[in-house]
């Protein structure tokens, strides 16, 4: 005569993101053990290396109260039920971090006259890992090092943030400021293809809207710079589209396969490991002169 239960199943696969079936599989469960006055307190989703639990996604309350709801953790690929207040605040936000982030070309632009550019992407990262652990660690449900699915962890971080974030250092430094900033205004399009088809989700009109908002911004960056720089490709444009394909990547593999942390974990652990991992190779770059102290 049990009172309550938890559900459990695995996802051959290796990606443990709870799917929309599986959203809808609970709410009918759940459903019928109520009618019997049992309780179910959660739905773990088992895969090779990491889990997920649909309470913590939120995803069990949305299965008891709409069978059309979908997972927030399936976010990258279904639709969310939001408030327009909600988008609204979420698109300042998402405004004032790429007002800040377009600083990053000119500021690099001047530190290359100076610094080698694997310095500062090793730099960059260390601090902002340092400053990041320091929010995850004090957060409500920051625990730093506990229950993080290393394989994908270690792959996102080594890969995708320090891959790009080399690449677009590069990318300044061989293409210049401007170029650099209009090539990364192709970021939406990027992003729904490498979406599309490393991760097949579905493309949709929006994307084109973003696409051409995110067009006008190149073209605004260009406004005050040198223009005659635009015209003239010198490799750095090439690295560029290399590293908003791998952030793209890294991007949306952080979101369908660290559903364990927070957003600020996954931010604050892959960025930290991709600190270390700058720090391991800087010695060999060091000594095969391709960097320099």
């Amino acid at each position: 005569n049990a009172t309550a239960l938890i559900l459990v199943h695995n996802h051959p696969s290796g990606d443990p993101t709870p799917s929309r079936a599986d959203i809808t599989m609970t709410a009918e469960i759940v459903a019928a053990l109520k009618a019997d006055g049992v309780v179910a307190h959660d739905h773990i989703v088992i895969a090779r290396d990491s889990h997920a639990s649909l309470r913590a996604l939120s995803c069990l309350q949305q299965a008891l109260t709409s069978l059309l709801r979908w997972c927030r953790a399936d976010a990258m690929s279904e639709e969310q039920t939001v408030t327009a207040r909600e988008k609204a605040a979420g698109n300042i936000v998402v405004a004032a971090g790429v007002c800040v982030w377009a600083t990053h070309f000119l500021v690099t632009d001047v530190l290359l006259e100076t610094w080698d550019p694997y310095l500062i992407t090793t730099g960059r990262l260390l601090s902002g890992a340092f400053f990041l652990m320091i929010s995850y660690a004090v957060a409500p449900q920051g625990h730093p090092l506990r229950r993080i699915p290393w394989r994908p962890a270690l792959l996102l971080g080594a890969v995708g943030i320090s891959g790009s974030t080399i690449f677009l250092t590069l990318g300044v430094k061989y293409a210049g400021p401007v170029p650099a900033a209009i090539v990364a205004a192709s970021a939406p399009i990027v992003a729904a293809f490498v979406a599309r088809v490393g991760f097949r989700l579905p493309l949709t009109v929006s994307v084109m809207v973003g696409a051409v908002v995110a067009f006008a911004g190149g073209v605004f960056a260009a406004i005050g710079g040198e223009l005659d720089d635009v015209g003239n490709l010198r490799g750095g444009e090439l690295m560029m589209l290399a590293a908003i394909t791998i952030f793209s990547w890294y991007s949306i593999g952080a979101q369908r396969w660290l559903t364990g942390l927070s957003q600020i974990g996954i931010t604050a652990i892959t960025i930290l490991i991709g600190g270390l991992t700058m720090v391991v190779i800087m010695p060999i770059l060091i000594l095969l002169g391709i960097a320099e102290m």
